[in-house]
């Protein structure tokens, strides 16, 4: 009934409330969770959203509004009247529909529709509607065009950057998480096909341009991963344009390529643009790191995190930072009634996160 992408982030949410010692389970954790997803970014951008605001407006109300209370990471928390009408309007928007499952569209559309609630005040203060959700999610209409941004296009002074005050920002923290796709996605699978190609470009760029890496994952056609640059380095571009055009330039030219591509003499393989967040503290850390890592699972690759191949998994569980379990294994429930069995669900998330 719920989709895989909804399962996630209500198991997110739920560690989240654990690990603020909350009592309750609401619909602002659950909204939380969703800007962590792929899906819940790509639908509150396209309606206008700003995802970093939103995180912000929820961490400082948890911070200041909900109380914490001495219980353990593994005391369950209860859900809130408020989320549970959530949860039961969108599954009677889904029977009434004859649809056979629910996305995250679903969920922020039920948000929205639910009157004195914290979450959808916030939705609203970002200018977004139910109207805005649903034009986007069944029609793939924007409130909002898309910024098709090249990564190389970045003001000089990024680092020392004023703020609108007139103050310096506060210095840019060189821990950053990426995301990057190649061009032709759905059945492509040249990353891992040349994955040993993949790791040489990386190896090679990390020589010249030094970084750490936290965390990687290579899917069939995108990557994830979790670096560190050196101190008052900040040049993720380079490093990125660098590895790419190692990568292109060493496997076969079978790619489909663009009358653009061909005019330019480009290679048909990598977006041009990839997704960028910057880690703002230990929490937003182990959450990105952990994202990264479930990645497979998410996309039903595997049925446990540990078992793709292609992963900085297998180090944290040697180094024990992950449980041998961890995101995967025996199935198991959060006590959501019989309609809410989570199976092969992350059973040992630290922290919430995209």
């Amino acid at each position: 009934m719920f989709n895989q992408d909804v399962q996630i982030a209500f198991s997110l949410a739920v560690r989240e409330a654990q690990r603020r010692h909350h009592e309750f389970l609401t619909t602002e954790h659950i909204l939380y969770a969703m800007l962590f997803d792929d899906q819940g970014q790509e639908i509150l951008r396209a309606c206008g959203g700003d995802v970093d605001t939103l995180r912000e407006d929820l961490e400082l109300y948890f911070d200041q509004h909900l109380e914490a209370f001495e219980q353990t990471d593994e005391d369950m928390p209860e859900q809130t009247v408020g989320l549970q009408n959530v949860l039961q309007r969108t599954v009677t928007h889904m029977q009434s529909s004859g649809r056979e499952e629910i996305g995250i569209g679903d969920i922020l559309s039920a948000i929205l529709e639910q009157e004195d609630c914290l979450a959808a005040q916030i939705l609203q203060a970002e200018g977004l509607s139910r109207l805005d959700v649903l034009n986007y999610v069944s029609h793939g209409i924007t409130k909002v065009p898309f910024q098709d941004v090249e990564p190389d296009q970045r003001e000089p002074d990024e680092q020392t950057k004023q703020s609108p005050g007139g103050k310096p920002a506060k210095k840019i923290n060189p821990l950053e998480a990426f995301t990057v796709n190649l061009l032709e996605r759905g059945g492509n699978d040249v990353l891992i096909h040349y994955i040993d190609i993949l790791r040489e470009s990386v190896r090679d760029v990390k020589q010249r341009h030094p970084f750490k890496i936290h965390a990687w994952v290579v899917l069939p056609d995108h990557l994830h991963c979790v670096i560190e640059l050196p101190d008052d380095d900040v040049d993720y571009s380079v490093r990125w344009r660098l590895i790419r055009m190692s990568f292109s330039k060493a496997i076969p030219k079978n790619e489909r390529l663009s009358a653009i591509r061909k005019r330019r003499g480009e290679r048909g393989i990598w977006q041009r643009r990839y997704w960028k967040h910057l880690i703002r503290d230990e929490a937003d850390y182990r959450a990105h790191r952990d994202c990264v890592h479930i990645n497979p699972l998410k996309h039903g690759l595997m049925g446990r995190a540990i078992d793709w191949p292609h992963s900085t998994c297998h180090g944290l569980v040697k180094s024990g930072a992950y449980p041998p379990d961890w995101a995967g294994g025996s199935e198991i429930s959060l006590n959501y009634g019989d309609w809410f069995l989570f199976g092969a669900m992350p059973v040992g998330y630290y922290a919430l996160r995209s």
